[in-house]
């Protein structure tokens, strides 16, 4: 594919993107594609797998990020504050000085008597680099951590256990 091809299709995913259209990227995939510097702001990204992608100095804020995938992606100075990320995948992703504030990621607990199913599983930081992150008032049951570095992380106010899960 020419680089002239991938820059328009790269421009036509951010506009698309940019539009924040309530239903249209669930389970979506949108690997290896520059999207930094958008405005995704209360986005819904259910499921949607983002690995590889360059999101550097991008607002999510206020977004839906159950369950998406974000693989060696590039979130450098991000925002993710008052997101939902239970069961989203950060393994290997570059989240230098992203923020978190006030995020969610609460598994849900396996209770039989009252559930059907189980909830959700816990948020994945394996492996990440977390170096300056900020975490104040985030909520993340159970994460997995292995390998992950929070060099000059900020984590007042946060609850944060870990997990063991991959």
């Amino acid at each position: 594919m020419s680089t002239v091809m991938v820059l328009s299709v790269n421009k036509i995913t951010n506009y698309w993107l940019e539009e924040k259209k309530p239903y249209d990227y669930i389970h979506e995939v949108f690997r290896k594609i520059d999207g930094s510097q958008g405005n995704y702001e209360g986005i819904r990204l259910q499921y949607a797998d983002l690995s590889e992608s360059s999101f550097i100095n991008s607002d999510f804020t206020g977004g839906n990020l159950i369950g998406s995938c974000w693989y060696k992606a590039y979130l450098q100075e991000a925002d993710f504050n008052d997101c939902l990320i239970q069961e989203a995948r950060f393994e290997k992703a570059n989240l230098r000085g992203t923020s978190f504030r006030d995020a969610v990621a609460v598994p849900g607990i396996y209770q039989s008597e009252r559930w059907e199913r189980p909830g959700f599983q816990p948020v994945s930081f394996a492996g990440a680099d977390l170096t300056g992150a900020k975490f104040q008032g985030a909520n993340f049951i159970g994460a997995a951590v292995e390998g992950a570095c929070f060099k000059g992380a900020v984590l007042d106010g946060t609850r944060f256990s870990l997990g063991m899960h991959l």
